[in-house]
């Protein structure tokens, strides 16, 4: 939905303009619909987060995450953690008689639905009741082994040897009741003991809970003393260290309450509802030692009705969260600056002429340098340099001349030159040059009274052509021109608006993008509907807010903070992506990184910086000025740092022909030496497996598809410029990987000319198999979301032209996986502050919507978690669907929400829901 609300925000004292509303977020309606909400892990009816569902209202503790902590995941109290670590079906067995069954309550199912809800309100996501017997109304897990009217000793003889076949992880065992007909209790105990051994014996890694009995009207003296047998049982020192626990239902009941008065033994519904509190506080006890099951005979499928991983996705169904990653991977540091002079540069030098004072005056502040003129258009955006720029405010005609000199490489500057903005700018009163629209030239803001802006974009050119788009930004109460900063604050190539607070801290509303080429519209920083939110707080009481800067001073396309003292010493904060809700950075303290010029003041306005050199980093320089000129002091940025985060490696793909993605980390070059063997034992991997890979960086042109369909993942490098891939083939061998160079692959290429953007998921090229032949087809995607495509096939590639129209997505936040293991991969949009991600299901290859494919939008299947950007899809779970990891890209410590059919155990439909069983003990 867009919509124009300039006139509501001019009624508040701000406007911004071409602004796109969206859903609501905390406090408003679901984004799911009224009342209706779709975390994948929602624990009952606890407090709903928009962007963190499943923590009553919180965020995960674990995201409070820094490089300095490397402590163990918190979730949750110690045993909800130990619950939410399995990685295996709980298949319980219900073991006993009439009270098993179900016998005298209202549907039949007794104590057991009540508590196998209770086991996945709680985190046991596969639950899965076992037995010969079915019993139970609107209950489709209704496997249980209670026989009606049958005594320890039968249960043990004629129940036990066939229903140990079905392989129970564990057994609950309530049987005795019929024992007592003849009010006699002495053989309890010791026929118990057999039935406990041989439990045992069948299964020996089984977990075993044995029942004290129910209150009984005509028998309650062998009730208690057969109960006071089983206690002194299960406290035998011959199964000490054994799997066994007890159930005291005995003393958590009354016969007037809880016992049916139709026939003085069986519980009401009342009494069951106890039972099922019972049962589960001794599950909670002893449930560390649970086992995985073994394999049963004949085989059980502990997953949904109709296989095991072809069930439709739906949300709120998952299993996790479950660690998966304890942390690895490799980072550059903090920043840290080192610069070399480089002097003078005479041929950016200003000559004062005979212009009046107030000109001469003004020069620092009509100073810039940004990158309005391209030298080489094949340059990549890390290696462009700024050029020199002067606006020059003529007082007797009062207008502006600009004038430009390129930046020819090697601190040398090409002859002065004018140039046109194609804007009235000319009482400004200040400027500034920023990419706009994220085509790589810097632009040009008109920064007016009240601090409402302009813009004119740069369409190239040689001297430049800029275009007015008129004005973007309206006026905000109590800020004035010199209070705006224009900085990329979110790293995505646009420039951001911003203002800078009396105490230092900074509101920024986020320049997104439209549909179409240059089409804009404002965001907040915190969430998606707000505009101008805190996104800078960490450096207090500055003197004068006027030093506040923003600046890519690492080279990383992020503007950093940057605060200049009168001297001109500099103190900086790097922007690095960050976590938790919204999109506000992580800023990193680097100190002080400019030592200024010593014993002067007065040279705040006279620092300027600027990509002089072409390392990518911004230059420090410092205009002096001397009798008949100014001069350009640059001092060359050799600083190194903080661009790097220990995350960004992380690629993930079937290496070994498993059927489950490893783990693979590549560096920045093009080169890795680590590869993750995915063992299936979170958070453990293999490491037994070697990988000797040497490609031709950078990593976000780099691809792990399976292009030959032999099941193992290969490596293609894509050539930015045109297109093409060149394959490495993936040549496994003796647990180890190596790779053979194909060479190209796709062609010559020229048929996606996308390359890729700034940001590390800001690519023009995806592999994925789009057709569910296993093989990685070439899919091309425009800025706004279009994708074109190419199928592999063994003859070549198959031009089909259009695969999906654009929804208007910024493509950094789409991915491609298969949702519901159909072969095919699935496009999924990530909602870029909140990690929601809605599923487009691919029907395959036939026409529809003008595309070449058929899509189907199943909305929202994922939810929210954490921002987008820390949200990837990994069939880890090597079911073949895409499975959602979420990991913190500072320490690279992941979670897993794992995609399973089983996740509803026993085919019951949505039980996620609190039972409300009664508090025990």
């Amino acid at each position: 939905m867009r919509q124009n609300i300039g006139a509501l925000l001019t009624a508040a004292g701000t406007l911004f303009l071409s602004v796109r509303t969206v859903a609501a977020g905390p406090g408003g309606e679901s984004p799911y619909g009224a009342g209706r909400f779709a975390p994948d892990v929602q624990i009952g009816s606890r407090a709903w987060n928009a962007s963190y569902p499943d923590f009553e209202g919180n965020a995960p503790p674990y995201l409070n995450d820094d490089d300095n902590n490397a402590g163990t995941m918190n979730l949750f109290t110690r045993d909800a953690l130990e619950r939410r670590a399995r990685n295996f079906p709980l298949r319980l067995m219900p073991l006993g008689a009439s009270i098993t069954q179900g016998a005298q309550s209202s549907d039949d199912t007794g104590y057991r639905k009540l508590l196998r809800t209770q086991l996945r309100w709680k985190g046991w996501n596969v639950v899965n009741m076992v037995g010969s017997l079915q019993t139970g109304n609107n209950f489709k897990d209704n496997d249980h082994e209670g026989h009606g009217g049958w005594t320890i000793n039968r249960v043990r003889t004629d129940a036990w040897p066939t229903a140990q076949k079905l392989k129970p992880n564990l057994v609950l065992v309530n049987v005795g009741t019929n024992d007592c007909d003849d009010n006699d209790a002495s053989a309890s105990g010791p026929d118990m003991e057999k039935l406990i051994d041989d439990i045992f014996l069948g299964v020996p890694d089984v977990t075993l809970i044995v029942s004290t009995l129910a209150r009984s009207r005509d028998h309650g003296a062998c009730a208690a003393a057969a109960s006071q047998a089983y206690r002194d049982v299960v406290a035998k020192s011959k199964y000490a260290g054994k799997r066994l626990g007890l159930a005291d239902f005995y003393n958590a009941h009354t016969l007037a309450e809880h016992i049916s008065t139709a026939d003085g033994k069986h519980p009401n519904d009342a009494g069951y509802r106890i039972f099922a509190a019972v049962w589960y506080d001794a599950i909670t006890k002893i449930e560390s030692k649970i086992q995985p099951a073994g394999a049963a005979n004949p085989p059980i499928d502990d997953g949904a009705t109709g296989g095991p991983n072809t069930c439709t996705k739906e949300a709120g169904d998952a299993r996790g969260p479950v660690q998966s990653q304890a942390g690895s991977g490799h980072d550059d540091g903090i920043y840290v600056h080192s610069s070399v002079s480089r002097g003078a540069l005479t041929s950016a030098r200003i000559q004062k002429n005979n212009d009046p004072a107030s000109v001469i005056d003004g020069i620092p502040s009509h100073m810039f340098f940004a990158n309005i003129v391209v030298k080489n258009p094949n340059f990549e955006r890390k290696d462009a340099m700024d050029d020199w720029i002067r606006v020059f405010h003529n007082p007797a005609t009062n207008k502006n001349t600009y004038l430009y000199r390129q930046n020819n490489g090697g601190g040398n500057f090409g002859p002065e030159t004018t140039f046109n903005v194609d804007l009235n700018c000319d009482t400004g009163p200040t400027y500034a040059f920023a990419d706009f629209n994220d085509d790589g030239l810097d632009d040009f803001f008109c920064i007016r009274g009240g601090s409402a802006v302009s813009v004119a974009l740069n369409r190239g050119g040689n001297p430049p052509t800029f275009q007015s788009i008129g004005q973007v930004v309206g006026t905000h109460a109590g800020f004035d021109a010199p209070d705006v900063r224009i900085a990329d604050i979110d790293g995505d190539g646009r420039a951001d608006y911003c203002l800078t607070q009396p105490n230092g801290d900074v509101t920024c509303s986020r320049n997104a993008r439209g549909a179409q080429p240059d089409e804009y519209f404002w965001q907040g920083f915190s969430t998606a509907n707000g505009v101008g939110g805190l996104v800078f707080d960490k450096k207090q009481g500055i003197p004068d807010k006027s030093g506040i800067v923003f600046g890519d001073i690492n080279g990383d396309f992020r503007s950093d903070y940057m605060y200049i003292s009168d001297s001109g010493s500099v103190e900086t904060f790097i922007n690095n992506r960050g976590w938790n809700a919204g999109i506000v950075p992580n800023w990193r303290d680097a100190g002080q990184t400019h030592g200024g010029q010593a014993g002067t003041s007065g040279l705040r306005n006279k620092i300027k910086f600027g990509r002089i050199y072409g390392s990518g980093r911004l230059d420090y320089i410092y205009l002096k000025e001397e009798a008949t000129y100014v001069d350009v002091l640059v001092w060359e940025n050799t600083g190194g740092g903080g661009t790097k985060l220990k995350a960004d490696g992380n690629f993930y793909c079937d290496m070994r022909g498993t059927g489950a993605d490893d783990y693979v980390w590549i560096y920045e070059d093009g080169h890795a030496a680590e590869i993750n063997a995915n063992i299936h034992s979170p958070p453990a991997w293999g490491h037994s497996t070697s990988i000797s890979l040497n490609v031709p960086g950078p990593r976000v042109g780099i691809h792990l598809a399976d292009w030959t369909g032999n099941g193992r993942c290969d490596v293609l490098v894509q050539n930015k410029a045109t297109g093409a891939l060149t394959l490495y083939e993936n040549q496994f061998s003796n647990n180890a990987l190596t790779f053979t160079n194909r060479g190209v692959v796709s062609g010559s290429g020229g048929w996606c000319t996308e390359g890729w953007g700034v940001g590390i998921f800001d690519r023009g090229m995806r592999l994925a198999d789009i057709d569910g032949d296993k093989r990685a087809d070439v899919l091309c995607l425009e800025k706004n979301g279009r994708v074109t495509g190419r199928l592999n096939k063994a003859g070549g590639l198959e031009n089909v032209g259009q695969v999906k129209f654009s929804e208007g997505f910024d493509r950094a936040n789409i991915r491609f996986a298969d949702v519901e293991a159909s072969g095919r991969a699935d496009l999924i949009h990530l909602d870029k502050y909140t990690g929601a991600a809605t599923v487009f299901k691919n029907n395959g290859h036939v026409a529809a919507g003008g595309s070449s494919f058929s899509w189907a939008n199943r909305g929202v299947l994922y939810s929210p978690i954490d921002r987008g950007e820390t949200m990837h899809f990994t069939n880890q779970g090597g079911l073949g669907r895409a499975d959602l990891l979420h990991v913190l890209p500072v320490t690279n410590r992941a979670w897993t929400y794992f995609n399973e059919c089983g996740g509803n155990g026993g085919d019951d439909t949505n039980p996620i829901t609190d039972p409300g069983l009664p508090p025990f003990p």
